[in-house]
């Protein structure tokens, strides 16, 4: 006996939609979202990023848009440290910027002018390692390059050493170039690099002409390297000012009048100025091209000396040396003249 059973065809995108999915409002944007980032920025889960300024915005320490001589280790743009190995080796910084995607970004650009068996680029210490031992991160950066020894490297000191990314392939166009690893639990510091290195952390064959240009770069927990995180200037600039800050800047504007002091006597004039949050370290304090005038009982006297400064929690005070005819204690307020700049770093 043969027995035959039928059943009415359906429509599976009507049934789909007839689902009753308790989502509401929020869980329908997160099922919209088209990725890893809008999803994050929908539920609020916190910033990703571990690198500070991973989008070269930030230079408080000067304009480097023109090619500028590298001195190895010194920073430049917010939180990057540069390099530039041996004796022989030439190369130059240029802050600046490209488009790719549609999209006009700042970038670290490192121009080889003198070539060697050396290696060049930027680096960022990241504070307090030890938060990350024994978690999986990826490091992450938009990279440009004529150069195949162009990649990126995380080293971490303490017997773990360096785990190098696939390198660029030289062809000049942007790539977006990765690594993923755990830190280890012997590591005692850690460090993120983008340049023109060997895998192993050594120095490969650079020819004048040779370059490497990179932005986006991002350290991050997990082993996928997300969409790179933008943050607003103003946020990027307070991360930025941890470590470094423009106290002083008559060429900038920045606090270069009005500052309200006293004379301690005949020769300091002491004033005190507000720092920008909590740095990560009593920052030491470097002045440059000093030139004060000092305006107290309705007289003036000039300064061309930082001759202390005083560092508490929030604030910096500053001595400036002098001849000040006018009586200890009384008011004084200070103005800076001329390319004064004084600065409070502390860097890693």
């Amino acid at each position: 006996m043969t027995v035959n059973i039928s059943k009415p065809s359906i429509n599976i995108r009507e049934k789909i939609a007839e689902l009753d999915k308790p989502s509401g409002i929020a869980g329908e944007a997160v099922l919209r979202a088209d990725s890893v980032q809008e999803i994050r920025n929908q539920i609020g889960a916190g910033r990703k990023n571990l690198l500070i300024n991973g989008d070269m915005r930030v230079s408080q320490r000067g304009v480097y848009t023109s090619a500028t001589a590298l001195t190895h280790n010194a920073y430049y743009l917010d939180r990057w440290a540069s390099m530039e190995s041996g004796s022989t080796l030439v190369s130059t910084l240029t802050h600046s910027s490209d488009v790719f995607s549609g999209t006009t970004v700042n970038t670290q650009l490192y121009n080889v002018t003198t070539g060697a068996t050396a290696y060049t680029g930027g680096f960022q210490r990241v504070e307090n390692h030890a938060e990350y031992i024994g978690k999986t991160i990826t490091l992450s950066a938009r990279v440009k390059s004529n150069s195949s020894e162009a990649r990126l490297l995380v080293y971490c000191s303490g017997g773990q050493g360096v785990v190098a990314s696939s390198a660029h392939t030289g062809d000049g166009s942007w790539e977006l170039l990765t690594i993923t690893g755990v830190i280890a639990s012997t590591a005692s510091s850690l460090a993120c690099y983008v340049s023109l290195m060997s895998a192993g952390a050594g120095g490969v064959v650079i020819t004048a002409g040779d370059y490497i240009e990179f932005t986006q770069v991002q350290l991050e927990l997990g082993s996928v390297a997300t969409d790179f995180e933008h943050r607003s200037y103003g946020e990027e600039l307070a991360l930025c000012q941890r470590y470094y800050q423009v106290l002083i800047d008559k060429a900038a504007g920045i606090n270069s009048s009005q500052h309200i002091g006293s004379l301690y006597n005949t020769s300091r004039a002491f004033t005190k100025v507000y720092l920008d949050g909590v740095m990560r370290a009593a920052p030491a304090i470097t002045a440059t091209n000093v030139s004060m005038v000092i305006y107290t009982n309705n007289s003036s006297f000039t300064s061309s000396s930082l001759d202390s400064t005083y560092i508490y929690k929030g604030a910096v005070g500053l001595d400036f040396g002098g001849t000040y005819t006018s009586s200890s204690g009384n008011a004084c307020h200070i103005d800076s003249l001329n390319s004064t700049k004084i600065v409070a770093d502390a860097e890693l």
